[in-house]
């Protein structure tokens, strides 16, 4: 499986997992969903992969963004707080440690 379906899979798995949600769930559930369930699930697939810094870079992009729909902001100061306040790493760090 190349890195694209993998990262196309793992956003996919996500944003149905979003939609189901409705909106309407508070972000700490939202965050621990996504967590939980889609992180492991594209890390796992990733150590098949040969990874790049592009690859590993665009992985982050896409944590990004998701902070910055999800706490409405496009400040990525903001981003990198919420994200320290939650716990929650980018996979190129949870890719390092590994």
């Amino acid at each position: 499986m190349l890195f694209t379906e993998i990262n196309a899979a793992a956003a996919a798995a996500t944003w149905k997992d979003m939609s189901l949600l409705g909106g309407r769930a508070p972000e700490d559930v939202i965050l621990e969903l996504i967590h939980s369930k889609c992180l492991p699930a594209l890390l796992y697939g990733l150590e098949a992969c040969p990874l790049r810094k592009s690859d590993v870079s665009s992985l982050d992009f896409v944590v990004n963004r998701f902070f910055m729909k999800l706490f409405q902001t496009n400040n990525t100061d903001i981003v990198n707080y919420c994200r320290a306040q939650c716990d929650f790493y980018l996979p190129s760090t949870v890719v390092e440690k590994r």
